[in-house]
């Protein structure tokens, strides 16, 4: 089977330590030369910005592991129990009680539960409706697996 492949820009760590480096290497005499417009002062300097980042992070291929198969799981429900579970988290924060604490653990675990519910469900519908369904069933297993290390 064949990955998607995207494009994409990385950024690293040091990157934005170079980028300084690059505009802090270069003159910016031409601000002040009341010669030069303000939109083209603006614009040269715009220009050196965007250029130094173009060098520093160079466009990247990559392989989009986990855009196959795309398995639409995530319900209503399942975001509702989220919600709530951001509310109970967001008082426990603040007030800290053993009955708040008590009941973030039990919505936490019911949102796991559903969510694994949620999912098997739309594997398996998807494997179902699959022409192939050991195929399928493999393509889901080996999404979900992370890709080896070289």
């Amino acid at each position: 089977m064949e990955w998607p492949r995207i494009t994409c820009r990385p950024v690293t760590e040091k990157g934005p330590n170079i980028v300084h480096s690059i505009l802090g290497g270069l003159s910016l005499e031409f601000i002040r030369d009341s010669n030069i417009q303000v939109n083209d002062a603006f614009n040269t300097f715009h220009q050196n910005f965007v250029d130094s980042c173009l060098i520093v992070f160079p466009e990247r291929e990559i392989g989009n592991f986990s855009s196959y198969p795309k398995i639409d799981w995530y319900t209503e429900e399942l975001r509702d129990i989220k919600n709530h579970l951001d509310l109970i988290n967001e008082l426990y924060d603040r007030y800290k009680t053993e009955d708040l604490k008590l009941l973030r653990n039990q919505t936490r675990l019911h949102y796991k539960l559903e969510m694994d519910r949620a999912k098997r469900k739309a594997y398996n519908k998807t494997i179902l409706n699959s022409s192939n369904q050991q195929q399928t069933m493999w393509d889901i297993i080996n999404s979900r697996r992370k890709p080896k290390k070289a």
